[in-house]
């Protein structure tokens, strides 16, 4: 009785039932093709989009640029103005004004999540992600 023997068909075990458990969960496909979405946005090496980056430098989104872009999440599918399309979380930061008291010492970093609705290789949308109004 090797302790070795046991414990890799466990680890096998686990990680094919959360697999199949998280593909349950999620209620579209997250496969790299979905018929309605058109193809997975694709990342570079540094792990960005150059999808969402020629659509920031395009002026579709003047609030989000490159450089104030601090993550990019993964693609997955969600619906939209009931439309599918791949979202790709972005979080950045955006300057805010001081408050008008005498303790304000200057504009300040706010930390702030975008989504980008992305179909058939297209930025159709930039939305902030809890209220999904349209980022200007």
């Amino acid at each position: 009785m090797n302790f070795r023997t046991y414990f890799l068909p466990l680890v096998l075990v686990t990680f094919a039932s959360m697999a199949a458990v998280a593909q349950a969960e999620s209620p579209y496909s997250s496969a790299g093709y979905n018929s309605a979405a058109g193809l997975r946005p694709a990342r570079d090496f540094r792990g960005r989009y150059p999808l969402l980056i020629n659509s920031m430098h395009s002026g579709e989104v003047t609030t989000i640029n490159p450089h104030n872009v601090t993550r990019y999440g993964s693609a997955y599918i969600g619906a939209y103005n009931n439309r599918l399309y791949w979202m790709v979380p972005v979080e950045y930061g955006k300057l805010v004004p001081p408050a008008r008291d005498f303790y304000s010492r200057g504009y300040g970093m706010v930390m702030t999540e975008a989504i980008a609705c992305v179909r058939n290789g297209r930025v159709e949308h930039w939305i902030y992600k809890k209220s999904r109004t349209p980022v200007r």
